[in-house]
């Protein structure tokens, strides 16, 4: 239990480290850290239901892009602002890196294997963000998405202190 809080406070620090670099703005810097922490976190309870590794980073990357969804519209802010940095915990550095040092080696059957994880994990999180923005964007598009804002719009209006 430790280790995994000790994962996640590292992802939210790795994240804020991150955020500096990719200049976002400040107040997008901690939204952006919480996400780092989230999508580590979706990841190790994900690892706890599933034994494929795909698979979790799959759930992971859907659940920081339905964060970076939600808190783009608060933040008002492009998705990608947010989901960009938010993710970064979940780019499996360490699977690239010794699938090429395979490759560097000459060790083809260890490539190939260490290969096609990576591979993997990588389209398993392109799924996660295709996913999520193909629903968010059908959603988003239907009519009863738009007569319901119009209706929130206009109650909105009748009190606006509310």
């Amino acid at each position: 239990m430790m280790n995994a809080l000790v994962g996640i406070l590292t992802a939210m620090l790795g994240t804020l480290g991150f955020s500096v670099v990719f200049r976002s703005k400040r107040e997008h810097i901690f939204a952006v850290s919480v996400g780092g922490a989230l999508s580590w976190a979706a990841y190790l309870a994900s690892a706890l239901l599933f034994e494929s590794e795909p698979t979790c980073y799959f759930i992971a990357s859907a659940v920081v892009g339905i964060y970076a969804e939600v808190f783009a519209r608060i933040l008002r802010t492009p998705t990608t602002n947010i989901f960009a940095v938010a993710v970064l915990p979940l780019i499996p550095g360490g699977a690239l890196y010794y699938t090429m040092r395979y490759a560097v080696i000459g060790e083809w059957d260890s490539f190939l294997s260490q290969g096609s994880v990576t591979l993997g994990i990588a389209i398993a999180i392109a799924l996660g963000i295709l996913t999520v923005s193909t629903l968010v964007t059908v959603v988003t598009s239907s009519r009863l998405y738009h007569r319901l804002s119009e209706k929130a719009r206009m109650l909105y209006r009748e009190h606006p202190d509310k």
